[in-house]
């Protein structure tokens, strides 16, 4: 095997764990990708824009309370998570930040956002918190007035700070202040900081068949309209976003391998948003995988870094 050091390569960045941002359209060859002009003056519908994906897959709860330790202001007392009552055991709950409620539809559909949010929101002071997330899934709390302190360390407090992206060992913020965010990537959510390389849409096989007689006659049959599938790929993948073994520690969960081995891979659902920064009720569609083939490889052109993909069959809806 050759050994070679990739910043000797024009194209390499100065360290091989940065991201590389570069225009498909300037690297030539038969595989590149001729995009056309958009007309500022046209008044049809404009073609969906390349921007940085995300993927969200669900978290699932072992128990259906937990409680948070908590000083907002001067006074300090234990909430209670959910504020709705209960977690509901074996329902996907998701880091979407787009104030789904905790519903069953879809396998669940509840933003733990917006719960974390309720939570505080129950303060006996009655001081106003919002929870936030931003496009690569780092969360920020913050108070319209005052100081607060969430004692994620606390022997009090059960829900578990490494949900959220903070650390269950230290109280945060420290010292108290008016907001805080999170020194860690939230669990799930994949953002490979990446655009499609590869996105065939979602599109409905057909089922049933078409034969053919010796006479040259042709009789068939339509039997149903499937699911959608739509294939999907990233190139170009850091390999601190690809694998465990090389993920950054500040998104100790934030690899494609651990999101495919503990979530796609044992058949839940995922969700995949075209633009990270937009998290709506309708800026995502919904798929199971329909292969469970490996779905990683190293990059073909650039050999430090990984090409991902996934498969996905549109979920029952």
């Amino acid at each position: 095997m050759t050994e070679f050091d990739p910043r000797d390569f024009d194209w390499a960045p100065e360290r091989v764990d940065d991201d590389v941002s570069f225009d498909v359209r300037d690297l030539g060859g038969a595989e590149a990708c001729v995009c056309p002009t958009v007309d500022s003056t046209s008044t049809s519908t404009p073609a969906t824009p390349i921007g940085q994906t995300c993927v969200l897959y669900p978290l699932r709860f072992t128990a259906t309370t937990y409680a948070l330790r908590v000083t907002t202001g001067s006074l300090t007392e234990t909430l209670a998570f959910p504020a709705s009552g209960a977690l509901t055991l074996n329902r996907n709950y998701w880091m979407a930040g787009d104030d789904q409620a905790d519903i069953a539809d879809y396998g669940g559909t509840g933003d733990l956002v917006a719960m974390l949010e309720a939570t505080l929101n129950l303060n006996a002071g009655g001081i106003g918190y919002t929870v936030t997330t931003d496009a690569n899934g780092f969360i920020t709390i913050a108070v319209n007035s005052g100081t607060f302190q969430i004692q994620w360390a606390h022997v009090s407090t059960t829900l578990d700070a490494a949900i959220f992206g903070f650390l269950n060992s230290a109280d945060s913020p420290d010292p108290a202040a008016s907001t805080d965010t999170s020194t860690r990537q939230a669990r799930g959510i994949w953002a490979p900081r990446r655009p499609f390389s590869r996105d065939s849409r979602a599109l409905s096989p057909l089922v049933g068949s078409i034969a053919t007689s010796v006479s040259g006659l042709q009789r068939g049959g339509r039997l149903a309209l499937a699911a959608a599938e739509r294939d999907m790929g990233w190139a170009g993948v850091a390999r601190e976003r690809a694998l465990e073994e090389f993920a950054f520690s500040a998104e100790p969960r934030g690899t494609f391998e651990y999101m495919w081995l503990n979530a796609i891979g044992r058949g839940w659902p995922f969700r995949v948003y075209e633009n990270s920064s937009i998290r709506t009720l309708t800026s995502f569609g919904l798929y199971v995988t329909r292969d469970l083939a490996m779905p990683m490889r190293r990059d073909t052109k650039w050999r430090v870094r990984w090409d991902c993909s996934l498969r996905g069959r549109s979920a029952p809806l």
